[in-house]
């Protein structure tokens, strides 16, 4: 449903009730998420959900790609590869908006999106196929030999 809709309409799934109860589950989730979260600390305390820990898991979305898991898992590496090098917290701050904005006008579809083009290079280089082409078989199939000669009318 997320890449067509249409095709998802035409065959008879609800677009609207689909939507609905992806956004109340992925609600559901994030509550009891949030639930666990303050049963493992014993409490809650409202400092300890600052902006700059919404900004880094934003900018870390953004970084890595919206569309791909692995995009997330290498978002996440990068800013805590920033925090691993870089010491001071501003120049964390400074890092992270920087490539945040370097992701946004250099490779929009992130790092998981860069990803996916250099596996495919790799892929497209080790099979020889040029980009766009169809891959075909190197052996030709003999075609299937009949028993009976043909007799064609004359």
């Amino acid at each position: 449903m997320r890449e067509n809709e249409r095709a998802a309409q035409s065959m008879a799934v609800p677009i609207v009730r689909a939507k609905l109860t992806a956004f109340v589950m992925s609600g559901a989730i994030a509550g009891l998420g949030g639930a666990m979260y303050a049963h493992l600390n014993q409490s809650f305390v409202i400092a300890s959900y600052g902006t700059g820990e919404s900004f880094q898991v934003f900018i870390s979305a953004v970084i890595g790609g919206l569309g791909s898991l692995g995009g997330a898992f290498l978002g996440a590496l990068y800013l805590r590869g920033t925090r691993w090098f870089i010491t001071a917290q501003e120049w964390q701050v400074l890092s992270s908006g920087v490539g945040g904005l370097f992701v946004l006008l250099v490779l929009p579809g992130g790092l998981g999106g860069l990803w996916v083009r250099l596996r495919d290079l790799v892929v497209r280089l080790v099979t020889g196929t040029a980009p766009g082409s169809t891959v075909t078989p190197d052996v030709a199939v003999p075609a299937r030999q009949s028993a009976e000669p043909v007799v064609e009318p004359a």
